[in-house]
């Protein structure tokens, strides 16, 4: 984790008004979540469908538990507890992924996870007789009313079509990378600055966040 993402971070993370405390617990799980997107993503799909719970116990380092009631989200590192309200947890997260998540390069082809693809969409695939994979061609695309969407893609290997619509992604939909697209410096520098420092600055989030469903059609 790049250290300009952890001061971005804390900074967003001083916008919840939580105590010193609760902000180092909350700092040292976003750190784990980041470090393992498939954790994250559980942990906000179990959240979104209204399971009771969610668990992380890895066999090196800290578990985490996760605890969803009506209002309430609390959230359990090793003996330290921190318990938020649902529209403060959803806020966290929305840092969490803004300013630690990965930014895939673009040409990253992806797999989604057919499990939360619409029907349609899903027969959309099948028909074509293609696997469930896209090539991203942009990201965090600003949708003009407060949220992003992720990325925007093409189905592989057709690409761009003139017959076919863009699918707009949320990371809540990637299954796994595939083959992860050319990446350096300057694109580093373009997704720290643009996509993560200026969207904190004008106040835009992810519309997962704006969201508590996930389609399981």
């Amino acid at each position: 984790m790049k250290e300009e993402q952890m001061i971005l971070f804390a900074r967003a993370l001083s916008r919840c008004n939580l105590s010193e405390k609760d902000q180092e617990v909350l700092t040292a799980v976003a750190m784990t979540l980041s470090g393992h997107p498939d954790v994250f993503r559980a942990c906000y799909i179990a959240f979104m469908n209204d399971e009771p719970s969610y668990h992380y116990h890895p066999m090196i380092g800290a578990p985490l538990e996760f605890f969803y009631e009506k209002e309430l989200v609390r959230i359990r590192r090793l003996q330290e507890e921190v318990t938020l309200p649902r529209s403060v947890f959803i806020q966290y997260a929305s840092y969490v992924d803004l300013c630690l998540s990965r930014i895939y390069p673009l040409g990253t082809v992806v797999e989604l996870d057919r499990e939360l693809l619409p029907k349609e969409l899903v027969e959309s695939f099948e028909s074509e007789q293609m696997d469930f994979f896209v090539v991203l061609s942009g990201r965090r695309v600003d949708l003009d009313n407060g949220h992003y969407m992720d990325y925007i893609g093409h189905g592989y290997p057709f690409g761009l079509r003139f017959d076919t619509s863009p699918l707009f992604l949320s990371n809540l939909l990637i299954k796994r990378v595939v083959s992860e697209g050319y990446s350096d410096t300057v694109d580093e520098h373009y997704c720290q600055e643009a996509l993560r420092k200026d969207y904190l600055d004008a106040g835009l989030i992810s519309s997962v966040y704006a969201e508590e469903e996930v389609n399981e059609d």
